[in-house]
């Protein structure tokens, strides 16, 4: 048979070549030596010949014909997703190289498909050692995170598969449908994977797609972004992460209304959970939107700069870096954003500052003494109107009973009194209000 592959036109022996394939898969796993010895030699001489068929003249007739037949077997889930042995492992190296080696026009009727079979093999392939090492962290020195970064550095990025995935993502198809089958493939596996690597490899095809074939991708990105918000409060930490910088991507390629529906998700994420993880990475959605969609970001910063404003207050850590660094991103500078944004900012954070939540509550009040300290930056002309805004919120600001950091509120109270002389000496009601804020306090005096 190895000899006929050789020497023979593939013509001549077409209508066997599924059987030949076939029969060579289930010997490599016989039980006696010599016939798996066999079966792995015609196994190479298959793989080869259909490999110089690709390099020689891949666009040609026969090549066509050869993939169509080998394809199709060699992706059927009993050869490389639930068997085991040297027949799948031969099967995988062999779908690697006829990717590698083809170009778009040939590969483009199998490009969804092999999409939608490798990205399971990333999970199914991994060795068991790695999962036992992943529960027995402790044990090691090590942690879960630290692991799952190295799996995502050497087990996702570095594979061979993923090379293969990222050509399959960029190539040029002549038929527009071919993205679109790859998309749908993509939206069905975020809903279907369990595995860590599997999901980790989609978000790193979603990324790809949009940066290195933004035009193809672009008709699809408002969707995928849609996708990938149900995957932020994933368990794993780090897959979480990964979908809110695919989410930071593919928000160059999106509408204006699908940026604005995964802001305020996002925000809601981050306004209205009690898991500090899913806080974190909601705030990460809005740094990897100013790190990776600086231009749309600058476009919306009205909209969206009042978010990162009241988020960089927020008393957990890990959320409140992810929002500093989102509004150190953002257009203008310093003190300038607050005044930039200030009318949006306060009828955002006023709400707030009745809020059940006391995280949500004390980032609001803390933006609003920002927004009100700000005010020192302006010439004595132009803080009369701004006082005005700001006025009604900070003074709810300043209500109820004291707590740790409210003093913040009140240094930015004196600091208002001092810069709105002009505007309090003018309105009696405004004069009055303040003058019961500082006998509230003086009371509180020891």
């Amino acid at each position: 048979v190895g000899v006929m592959q050789v020497d023979q036109k593939f013509e001549k022996y077409e209508a066997y070549t599924e059987d030949i394939w076939k029969k060579c898969f289930l010997v490599m796993d016989d039980i006696k030596g010599s016939v798996r010895e066999a079966a792995q030699a015609l196994g190479k001489t298959l793989s080869n010949t259909l490999i110089r068929s690709l390099e020689a003249g891949g666009s040609s007739k026969a090549a066509k014909a050869m993939l169509s037949h080998v394809i199709p077997f060699l992706l059927a889930p009993e050869n490389i997703e639930t068997a085991r042995g040297p027949g799948t492992g031969w099967a995988i190296r062999t779908l690697i190289d006829i990717v590698s080696k083809s170009e778009a026009k040939v590969i483009e009727p199998f490009a969804a498909d092999l999409v939608s079979r490798f990205i399971p093999l990333f999970t199914s392939l991994e060795p068991g050692e790695i999962n036992y090492i992943h529960m027995k962290a402790e044990e090691y020195n090590t942690t879960t995170q630290e692991l799952d970064e190295i799996r995502l550095r050497h087990l996702v990025r570095g594979h061979p598969l993923m090379r293969c995935l990222e050509k399959l993502l960029t190539g040029s198809y002549a038929d527009e449908s071919t993205i679109a089958n790859i998309v749908i493939q993509l939206e069905s596996l975020m809903k279907s994977s369990v595995g860590f690597q599997s999901q980790a490899a989609i978000s790193r095809c979603l990324v790809h797609g949009i940066v290195h074939n933004y035009h193809a991708f672009k008709p699809y990105a408002d969707r995928l972004m849609r996708a990938c918000h149900r995957c932020l409060t994933d368990r794993n930490e780090t897959i979480a992460r990964s979908y809110a910088h695919a989410i930071g991507y593919l928000f160059r390629g999106a509408s204006d209304d699908g940026r604005l529906w995964s802001a305020k998700k996002a925000w809601n994420l981050w306004k209205d959970s009690e898991n500090a993880q899913h806080c974190a990475v909601a705030a990460e959605v809005f740094e990897s939107i100013a790190k990776y969609a600086n231009e749309a970001y600058g476009q919306l910063a009205d909209r969206l700069m009042p978010y990162v404003c009241i988020g960089r207050n927020d008393e957990k850590g890990d959320a409140q870096e992810a929002f500093q660094e989102a509004f150190d991103t953002g257009p203008s500078t310093g003190s300038r954003r607050l005044l930039l944004h200030l009318t949006e900012i306060l009828e955002l954070a006023t709400p707030l500052l009745d809020n059940a939540r006391w995280r949500v509550r004390h980032a609001a009040v803390w933006t609003v003494a920002d927004v009100a300290g700000a005010l020192k930056d302006l010439d004595a002309s132009a803080v009369v109107g701004d006082a005005r805004k700001v006025w009604p919120a900070l003074k709810k600001a300043l209500e109820g009973k004291s707590w740790d950091g409210k003093e913040r509120v009140l240094e930015a109270f004196v600091g208002f009194s001092e810069k709105a002389r002009g505007f309090w000496e003018s309105d009696e009601a405004v004069r009055a209000d303040m003058d019961k804020v500082c006998y509230q306090y003086l009371l509180l005096m020891p």
